[in-house]
C-alpha cells in the first residue's frame, strides 16, 4: 500500500485527563529530500502507529494533498518570501466526539546522530541532525486570509474544536536563511555527509469536560482580578501586550499556563492597570486589543497558592546547581506556605509587582523621602509606576515605601483600585520567599527535579527595571563580548538587555538587536511572563524585621538612620516615629536564623549572599544590587537599618480582600 495513502485517514484517539495533557504522536506524510549546497540532505517525516483510546471521542487528522511526501521546491535556505512559494499541504482536523476538545499541533524532531533512517528504501545514517529552529512553517486556516509564519520549534496550530467540528489549514515548510553551513551535506574538505531532519507531527489533545476548566490544567488557582485590572498576554509577533481572555478558554488570547512542560511553560498570569484616560475603553474592549505601554501604569504577576516541601542540602544538587523545590498547588481549604495567610484570611494567591517600583515624576536618587508621606498616607503615591525600562524609585525609608504602597488604594487613586476589594502593601519577606520557591520549581526555572537555571542579573548601573546583563553575574558576558550589530560599537557589561530580549544602548531606551533569552533570562520563569529585578537592580527592602528584647519590631540603627517606624534602636533607646502597622503587614524574626521564607534553608544557593538581620541592622533586603555580581539572586538576603538609600527600592503586592 502507498505509504501516504496507508496513513491518510489515521484516527488519533486519546485518553481524557483533566489534570494533564497527553502527548500523542500522529503520522505525518512520507519523505522529503532537499539539497543544501551541492550535496544531499533529507527531511523525513516518519510514521508512528501508536494510539491511545477512550470511548468519549476521537480526533481525526487527514492529509488532502495527493503527494506521497512533503517536498521543498528549493534545496537551499530561503527567505520567507521565497519559502512561501513552496508546495502547499492541506490538512484537516476533525473532532468526531460529542465533547468540545482543545488541540495543539506541532513538529517533533526525533533525529539522533548515528541512527539510521530509511530514505526511498535505502538506509541512511545521520551524520548531522537539523534542529527545529532552522525550519520555518507558514500556516493558514480556512478562516484566515493570510499565512502566519512560525518557527519550527513552536506550536503550528492550536485552538478548540466543538463537537463534530473540523478545521482545515494549509502548511508550507522551508529552511530559514539563518541555517548555518554546519548543516550542509558535505564538510569543508568535501567529505559527503547525511544531514537529516527526522520528524513527525505531534498533537496535544484535551477534552473540555468541565465548564470551569481553562487552558491551564496545572491545578493552580485561577487569578482573581480586582476592579479595573486587565488580563494581558504578550504578542510575540507584534511584540506588544494585548488584552487576554479573562476566562482563559480562548487559545488565541490565552492568559496563562502554570504547566510544568509544553509550549506555554512559564506563562504566569500577568495583569495591568492603565491610566484613567482610556481605562473604560480597555475594560470594555475585546480580547486581542492592543494595550500600549504608554497607557499602562502598573504590571502584576499572579502567584497562586501552593505548599512546598522545605528544601535542604541544595535539594539533591550542589551549591551552584541546587535541585528543584517540590511545589504543589493547593486550594484555599488546603495547607499552604505562610505567604498565603494574610491576617485571618487564607488567600488563593496574590499579585506581585512585575518590576521594582518606580515613579512617573519623582527623581530616583536626588531627594530623600520624597513620596510625601504624612502618617499613613503619601501624597505622591498616585505617581507610582511598575513597568520596564524606567529607573527604580529609591532614596525612601521603609516606612515611606510601605505607606506609599498602602496609599495605592486610597480614595481617588490613579490605578482604579477599590479599597474594599484589595489590600495593597509593600512586599513582605515571606511573599518574596514564595516567589523564590516557585521560581526554583518545575513551574519556574527547573525543567525537572535536578535541572534548574539561575535567574540572570539586572546589572544596570542606572537602575533601569527589567534589564539584564545576559548572565548570572560577573564581569564576563555569558556568550563573550556584546556588540551592537548596527553601530558596531561594543557594549560594556552593565545591563543592556531589556525584558523583551532586545539589546539597548547603554543607559538609553534605544532598541538594538533581539537576542533570544538574554532579556527574559532575568525573569523568574525564563519567559517574558515572569517577575523581573529579583536578581540585582536595586536592593529591595521587604517588610521583614528583627524583634527587640520585648518581642516588638525594631526601628533601626540610630535616630538618624532608621525605618521611620517607632521602635527600639540599636543602642537600646526608642525612636518616636510612625506607629507600626498591623502585624499582618510584616514578618517578625528572633534569633539569627529562620527556616522558611527562602532564608536559612536556601542560604548560599547559587552562591547568593546570605546575611541575617541583627541588632545594628534590623531590616531585610533581598535580591542584591546591580554591582553585587554573582552574589545577587532570588536567594540573596542581607540587612540594613531601614533608612533611605540611593541603592534601596521596594515592590508592592496586592492581596484580595
Amino acid at each position: 500500500m502507498n505509504f501516504f495513502k496507508k496513513f491518510e485517514k489515521l484516527k488519533v484517539k486519546y485518553k481524557t485527563n483533566k489534570k494533564r495533557i497527553l502527548s500523542i504522536t500522529v503520522t505525518a506524510v512520507g519523505i522529503a529530500c532537499l539539497l543544501i549546497g551541492s550535496s544531499m540532505a533529507y527531511l523525513l517525516f516518519e510514521a508512528s502507529g501508536t494510539t491511545q483510546t477512550i470511548s468519549a471521542g476521537t480526533l481525526q487528522l487527514s492529509y488532502t494533498n495527493e503527494s506521497e511526501a512533503i517536498i521543498l521546491n528549493n534545496a537551499v535556505p530561503q527567505s520567507d518570501e521565497q519559502g512561501l512559494n513552496n508546495n502547499v499541504y492541506s490538512i484537516t482536523l476533525t473532532n468526531t466526539s460529542t465533547i468540545k476538545s482543545y488541540y495543539e499541533l506541532s513538529l517533533n524532531n526525533n533525529c539522533i546522530v548515528g541512527n539510521s533512517y530509511t530514505v526511498n528504501g535505502t538506509s541512511v545514517t545521520a551524520n548531522v541532525c537539523i534542529p527545529n529552529n532552522y525550519l520555518k512553517v507558514a500556516v493558514k486556516t480556512n478562516k484566515d486570509e493570510d499565512y502566519t509564519i512560525k518557527n519550527g520549534s513552536n506550536v503550528i496550530l492550536k485552538g478548540y474544536l466543538e463537537a463534530k467540528e473540523n478545521i482545515s489549514f494549509e502548511m508550507i515548510i522551508w529552511l530559514t536563511e539563518e541555517t548555518p553551513n554546519d548543516y550542509q551535506g558535505q564538510t569543508e574538505t568535501g567529505t559527503p555527509r547525511n544531514v537529516i531532519y527526522n520528524g513527525n507531527f505531534k498533537i496535544y489533545t484535551r477534552q473540555m469536560l468541565d465548564q470551569n476548566e481553562t487552558l491551564d490544567s496545572s491545578g493552580a488557582n485561577n487569578p482573581v482580578l480586582a476592579s479595573n485590572m486587565i488580563p494581558v498576554y504578550y504578542d510575540e509577533t507584534e511584540e506588544v501586550w494585548k488584552k487576554a481572555d479573562a476566562n482563559n478558554k480562548n487559545s488565541s488570547y490565552q492568559w496563562y499556563s502554570y504547566e510544568s512542560n509544553g509550549d506555554k511553560k512559564g506563562m504566569w498570569a500577568n495583569a495591568v492597570t492603565v491610566t484613567s484616560t482610556n481605562r473604560t475603553t480597555y475594560l470594555n474592549a475585546a480580547p486581542g486589543t492592543l494595550i500600549p505601554m504608554t497607557d499602562i501604569n502598573t504590571m502584576w504577576v499572579w502567584i497562586p497558592r501552593f505548599n512546598a516541601v522545605t528544601p535542604s542540602n541544595y535539594n539533591g544538587g550542589t551549591k551552584d546547581n541546587p535541585g528543584a523545590i517540590d511545589v504543589t498547588f493547593t486550594k484555599v481549604n488546603e495547607t499552604a506556605i505562610d505567604a498565603f495567610t494574610f491576617g485571618n484570611k487564607e488567600l488563593s494567591g496574590f499579585w506581585y509587582g512585575k518590576f521594582e517600583v518606580s515613579h512617573s515624576t519623582l527623581a530616583s536618587s536626588t531627594t530623600a523621602n520624597n513620596l510625601g508621606c504624612t502618617t499613613t498616607t503619601c501624597s505622591n503615591a498616585n505617581g507610582i509606576i511598575i513597568k520596564p525600562n524606567v529607573s527604580s524609585l529609591r532614596r525612601n525609608s521603609v516606612s515611606n515605601f510601605f505607606f506609599a504602597s498602602r496609599s495605592m488604594e486610597q480614595t481617588g487613586n490613579s490605578f482604579g483600585f477599590v479599597s474594599s476589594e484589595v489590600d495593597t502593601h509593600m512586599s513582605k519577606n515571606n511573599e518574596w520567599g514564595a516567589v523564590a520557591y516557585l521560581t526554583q520549581s518545575i513551574y519556574g526555572r527547573c525543567s525537572n527535579s535536578t535541572t534548574c537555571s539561575e535567574v540572570y542579573i539586572n546589572n544596570s548601573s542606572g537602575y533601569y527595571t527589567g534589564r539584564s546583563g545576559g548572565n548570572v553575574g560577573g564581569s564576563t558576558p555569558i556568550n563573550g563580548t556584546y556588540t551592537d550589530q548596527t553601530s558596531k560599537t561594543q557594549y560594556n557589561t552593565y545591563g543592556f538587555y531589556t525584558y523583551d530580549d532586545y539589546l539597548l544602548n547603554y543607559n538609553t531606551n534605544t532598541k538594538g538587536n533581539k537576542v533570544q533569552g538574554k532579556g527574559t533570562g532575568a525573569s523568574t520563569t525564563g519567559t517574558i511572563y515572569g517577575i523581573y529585578d529579583m536578581s540585582g537592580g536595586a536592593n529591595e527592602y521587604v517588610m521583614g524585621v528583627l524583634a527587640d528584647t520585648s518581642g516588638n519590631p525594631r526601628s533601626g540603627y540610630v535616630s538618624s538612620n532608621n525605618s521611620g517606624f517607632t521602635g527600639m534602636l540599636s543602642d537600646g533607646t526608642t525612636y518616636t516615629g510612625i506607629a507600626f502597622p498591623d502585624s499582618k503587614y510584616y514578618n517578625l524574626y528572633t534569633g539569627s536564623s529562620y527556616t522558611g521564607h527562602a532564608l536559612t534553608e536556601t542560604a548560599g544557593w547559587y552562591s547568593d549572599f546570605a546575611g541575617f538581620v541583627f541588632t545594628g541592622s534590623s531590616w531585610f533586603f533581598r535580591g542584591g544590587n546591580y554591582n553585587t555580581s554573582a552574589l545577587s539572586g532570588v536567594f540573596f538576603f542581607n540587612n540594613r537599618n531601614g533608612d533611605s538609600s540611593n541603592i534601596s527600592s521596594s515592590r508592592p503586592v496586592i492581596s484580595n480582600k
